[in-house]
């Protein structure tokens, strides 16, 4: 097969890539390890946001789609700095997951001059200092004049829960073991970043009476291209807002020994501090599904999941009695890519 161009991954970048590439009338291949998990928000159901919206509105300007999937699937608006002044103000939409990852799925398998391949690339195949297309692990060979690498949070990924390590990109999705060899054949040096996605909260376990409600605002479509009536195109839901107590860091502080952080991770800048978030935003997550995003952090120390479970931990307003359908992991892997932990679930 040959293509003008071949894009390996189909994450919010990989999906961008893709996209540019086919509506500018080339040729393009996009090759995931999953076709039923392309452009799934892995860290939270967050698009926008400071710093991050004004790239979203850049893209969005160049014929982008993300902001255009977030007003698909947007169930909560909000500005961010609106005491500021407007350069430093951001549109953050928290998403139904599911509905966001299937828009874009859609848009991807409709696109003209796009196809989509399911498979593990191995290497990069290079010609006289140029890239000439990629090798897959099943022996597939996909010729193409240009190689785009998205490959986001997947590279030789590890997830570490406390002490408790395991191999996969993001929970539930296997890493791309292959490629990092070939990268650094070519000359390119690989580092890792590190990242981490707290816990996600079985909604019937919460007492949303003792947290505050943080509604949503009145929306206007994040995309320029979204007809502004009918909008929102979806049921607008809550937020909630806890704290954590004395209690809450007091188990932090007792529990330095047992972090991911304490000889297993190595990094720098603030975010590898023993630190806990001050409050818990409790994010609806999916509409369709009992679960919301706590997106409180968790502790900067990703502590084991029996640490979790002591009561100290339940102590903050409305979540005494919280249940976890999933647990919270640091994501490591090389910074070609990003770095990704698992999370919890309303």
């Amino acid at each position: 097969m040959t293509f003008d161009v071949v894009i390996v991954g189909l994450g919010h970048a990989g999906a961008e890539a893709a996209l540019a590439s086919a509506r500018m009338g080339l040729s393009t291949a996009a090759i995931t390890l999953s076709l039923e998990r392309a452009a799934v928000m892995s860290c939270n159901p967050a698009i926008g946001g400071t710093a991050k919206g004004h790239l979203v509105r850049e893209l969005d300007a160049l014929g982008g789609q993300m902001a255009a999937s977030a007003d698909a699937a947007g169930t909560h608006f909000v500005t961010l700095n609106r005491s500021k002044g407007p350069a430093v103000q951001a549109t953050r939409v928290l998403c139904d997951r599911n509905a966001y990852s299937a828009h874009v799925q859609s848009v991807l398998a409709t696109q003209s001059g796009l196809t989509l391949i399911q498979g593990e690339v191995a290497t990069i195949e290079v010609e006289d200092g140029i890239a000439r297309g990629v090798r897959l692990v099943d022996g597939r060979s996909i010729q193409a004049k240009a190689v785009v690498v998205t490959t986001g949070t997947f590279l030789q990924a590890i997830l570490h829960r406390g002490p408790v390590q395991d191999v996969g990109g993001r929970l539930g999705d296997a890493a791309a073991s292959a490629l990092s060899a070939s990268l650094r054949a070519l000359g390119l040096e690989l580092g890792r970043f590190k990242t981490g996605t707290p816990a996600r909260l079985r909604a019937s376990s919460i007492d949303w009476s003792r947290c505050e409600r943080q509604p949503s605002e009145t929306p206007r479509p994040f995309s320029s291209r979204t007809p502004r009536t009918p909008f929102p195109l979806n049921p607008l839901l809550d937020c909630f807002v806890t704290h954590p107590t004395e209690a809450t860091h007091r188990l932090v502080r007792e529990n330095p020994h047992r972090s991911t952080l304490s000889g297993r991770i190595e990094g720098r800048g603030r975010r590898n501090g023993p630190s806990l978030f001050l409050s818990c935003v409790l994010d609806v997550e999916v509409s369709g599904e009992a679960s919301c995003w706590a997106a409180w952090g968790c502790t900067g120390q990703r502590l084991p999941r029996r640490a979790h479970l002591k009561p100290p931990r339940r102590r903050s307003p409305g979540s005494r009695r919280a249940s976890c359908d999933a647990w919270p992991r640091v994501g490591r892997c090389p910074s070609v890519g990003a770095s990704r932990s698992a999370g919890c679930s309303r």
